[in-house]
């Protein structure tokens, strides 16, 4: 069986890699990029609701706000972290409708990739490039869960890799480049990333 790297960041790696392997895939998990808290104070207006894209988030003190959340796994942390829920999207951030909601804090990475008319970012992690980070020879479907760690991962040869990908953004980091082959999910979402891998798993067999 194929070998599956996963490159996310922790601790969702080793929770992925956990499911894949109670499913018979030979799966391992080194992070692309490493998390990094940053000490940033949150912006003093007041706001209704908080969007929250990553789980990363949560290793911040947040304010006890209602949470509109990015995937049904965000969803689930934040009202394990005791965060009333009252959005779910199944989407990215710019596919949720948040005409309702006239101020927003919008904790996230240092750079977002996009920020929502009536959104206010606050930057409370940062991701720094792995320096233990490799690809071996026997890794043959590399799994990448954004456009940074793709921009990373780029730099390797692959051209005898199957490279997936969480989004067609991160799809695009790699054109040009010769690869085995590559794919993007339906849906950014890490069901969808393991509903790929199977699928590819199976070309295979």
């Amino acid at each position: 069986m194929p070998k599956v790297l996963i490159t996310c960041t922790q601790p969702r790696a080793d929770e992925i890699v956990d499911d894949l392997k109670s499913e018979s895939v030979d799966a391992y998990c080194l992070s692309a990029l490493i998390v990094k808290s940053l000490d940033i104070e949150k912006p003093s207006a007041t706001f209704d609701v908080m969007l929250i894209s990553s789980t990363q988030v949560f290793d911040t003190p947040l304010p006890d706000l209602p949470v509109i959340a990015v995937g049904h796994g965000t969803g689930q942390i934040a009202t394990k972290n005791g965060y009333d829920v009252i959005q779910t999207g199944t989407g990215g951030v710019m596919d949720l409708d948040l005409s309702g909601y006239p101020n927003i804090l919008y904790p996230c990475a240092d750079v977002p990739t996009c920020v929502p008319h009536n959104t206010i970012a606050w930057p409370v992690y940062e991701t720094i490039k792995n320096e233990c980070f490799d690809i071996n020879d026997e890794d043959e479907i590399i799994c990448v869960f954004s456009v940074k760690a793709a921009q990373y991962i780029r730099q390797y040869d692959l051209k005898n890799k199957t490279i997936l990908c969480l989004s067609s953004n991160v799809e695009n980091v790699f054109k040009g480049m010769k690869v085995a082959d590559i794919a993007s999910c339906t849906y950014p979402r890490y069901d969808a990333m393991k509903e790929l891998i199977h699928i590819y798993l199976r070309k295979h067999t």
